[in-house]
């Protein structure tokens, strides 16, 4: 009884429902209410049950429940359908075994719906800390780490007497692996479980970045110090960017109702800030031989984290997690069959049915365990393929346009210094300020991510943004009487929320059974434009001797990604907005109507 109950309700219910000892609370109450009068003539017992009212209920709760299905009584039934359920309906036998339960299934989806039943979310001292540690551990390897050469270029050019090419290997060979390992990681991901695979992933970007400080000593032993650096650029490859899959697929499973946007927004901006602004300002500060071995510090501390994630998941996911919650609910399904087969009773079907999913793709994990079961039998790679036909066709186009917008920030972030200092007559110095402001406006993305989790509309808000980029592109490349800093801070405002956005309708679109592997495929199309883009800036720079056609490469990008997010919005309109223009609470309530 407890099982069914739990979860029960939206908004702040969910998180009450979601604890069995709140239940076992409210059940020793209703016991308390239990008057037993005794016949003398036939010492017959009658038991009468007395239900608290509705104000006696709330204040027992604490000041009430209630949220996105309404009261407490909303999610309960009043007195009648509970007496009418007792006469009509037999208890499974499970449930019969504990005692009477505090409150009897209903039959009727006007009563229960799947919405109501769909967590609220974590509590939030629960959300705050997963939030926390989730950025922690992905704020190392994959940003503070990968930056780290170029914080300290020099001090590793004079120590190891590295040229420019040598130099510029260290960042191709840590993009060199993430062109298939990211696709590796989803199935890992989805096969393994997150948690298994961010600790497989952190460890190796733990190896990767003590391999690269301990490139002062090993050459005396084996090879150059070059080649110990781009092994361990190499190992930190395979696992930085993989753990950037296992962080948004950590982000789709806890923060799948009314706080995704905001979770996104504000990992986004944790990791920009400590991860790649943090190490530009910190390890200039230090020794060759210091800032190598703050990187291992860094990654130890990030693993540390990842750590304490392992510990809240296997703590709170069964409690929290949708996905989590539905295998639970599957496992007690499938006893509570057996259950009645052996006590001869017929198994409750209708009941199921009422109380449905919690995940707001519907899945049925549990057949699709099954079915990953066989794979050993019929073949990963058919697996797989029956996988990616799980992926939508607007999930397609979220991706076509990631890939078009957001390697357009990284590569033009890579370049900003040199273009201002071409194209404006600017100094290196004012022209690294103006384009560290585009860390400065990442602060932004918490703030969208909340705004389009109370109100909604971000398709709308995703086709404005993308329509305004090439627009700014454009101006920087026909006029240079307006300030770049101008540009800068529209551009950046502008990506902190397409980028951010684009990453959370992934786990909105498609089902969480395959959120690792659509994750990693959106992560291998980003870094593979990454690789491309820019060494082709760089040679239509040595070609035409300016970056003017860069400009316009960026405009062209641009507007494909609006292209993009237009049919994504299309899409979604044709489906009535249930996805991605509608809040939560909106799109429970569309789902309570009959």
């Amino acid at each position: 009884a407890k099982m069914d109950v739990a979860g029960g309700g939206g908004g702040g219910a969910g998180s009450f429902w979601s604890s069995p000892s709140a239940v076992d609370a409210l059940h020793h109450h209703h016991h308390h209410t239990t008057t037993t009068h005794n016949n003398n003539n036939n010492n017959a017992t009658t038991t009468t049950t007395t239900m608290p009212d509705e104000d006696e209920l709330d204040t027992f709760l604490g000041g009430g429940v209630s949220g996105g299905g309404g009261t407490v009584w909303q999610h309960l039934g009043d007195v009648g359908d509970q007496q009418h359920h007792q006469q009509q309906r037999q208890q499974p036998s499970l449930l019969a075994a504990s005692g009477p339960p505090l409150v009897q299934p209903p039959t009727s989806k006007e009563v229960i719906t799947q919405s109501q039943l769909a967590p609220a979310g974590p509590p939030l001292a629960v959300g705050l800390t997963v939030l926390a540690l989730v950025a922690l551990l992905s704020s190392g390897p994959p940003y503070f780490a990968y930056h780290a050469p170029g914080a300290i270029g020099t001090l590793l050019q004079d120590t190891f007497h590295l040229n420019e090419d040598e130099f510029g290997l260290l960042f191709t060979v840590y993009s060199i692996p993430n062109t298939f390992m990211l696709l590796i990681a989803g199935v890992m991901i989805d096969r393994l479980g997150v948690t298994i695979s961010s600790l497989v992933f952190g460890s190796v970007c733990l190896l990767g970045s003590l391999i690269f400080a301990l490139s002062l000593y090993l050459p005396k032993y084996a090879f150059s110090p070059l080649v110990w650096m781009l092994i361990g650029r190499t190992v930190l490859g395979v696992g930085g960017e993989s753990l950037t899959v296992c962080q948004q697929t950590m982000l789709g499973r806890w923060f799948t109702g009314s706080f995704l946007n905001f979770a996104f927004g504000y990992t986004q901006a944790f990791v920009q800030i400590f991860g790649s602004a943090l190490v530009f300002f910190m390890l200039p500060r230090f020794s060759v031989t210091w800032a190598l071995w703050i990187i291992v510090i860094n990654g130890c501390v990030c693993y540390t984290a990842n750590l304490c994630y392992a510990a809240a998941e296997s703590r709170w996911a069964k409690l929290y997690v949708p996905a989590e919650i539905e295998k639970q609910r599957a496992s007690d399904r499938a006893e509570r069959i057996e259950m009645d087969a052996l006590m001869g009773n017929d198994y409750d079907a209708e009941y199921d049915n009422d109380l449905g999913m919690y995940s707001i793709n519907h899945d049925d994990d549990a057949t699709h365990t099954q079915q990953r079961e066989g794979e050993t039998e019929k073949g990963l790679l058919r697996g797989l393929w029956r996988d990616v036909r799980e992926l939508p066709l607007v999930y397609w186009l979220v991706v076509a346009m990631i890939f078009c917008l957001s390697p357009i920030l990284y590569t033009f972030t890579a370049f900003g210094p040199l273009y201002f200092e071409d194209k404006w007559k600017l100094n290196p110095t004012d022209a690294g300020s103006i384009t560290s402001v585009l860390y400065v406006t990442i602060l932004f993305a918490p703030f969208a991510g909340w705004f389009m989790d109370r109100f909604g509309y971000r398709s709308i808000i995703q086709v404005v943004c993308s329509a305004l980029l090439p627009v700014c592109f454009f101006l920087m490349y026909y006029t240079t009487t307006i300030s770049p800093l101008y540009f800068m801070i529209a551009i950046g405002l502008l990506f902190s929320v397409t980028e951010t956005n684009g990453y959370a309708m992934v786990p909105m679109l498609v089902p969480s059974k395959v959120l690792g592997l659509a994750n990693g495929i959106v992560m291998t199309a980003l870094n593979t434009c990454l690789f491309g883009e820019p060494y082709i800036v760089g040679q239509l720079k040595t070609r035409t001797g300016d970056y003017n056609v860069s400009t316009l490469m960026f405009v062209g990008l641009a507007v494909c990604g609006f292209v993009c997010a237009v049919l994504v919005c299309v899409l979604d309109m044709v489906r009535g907005g249930k996805v991605l223009l509608y809040t939560q609470q909106k799109r429970e309530e569309n789902a309570r109507q009959p």
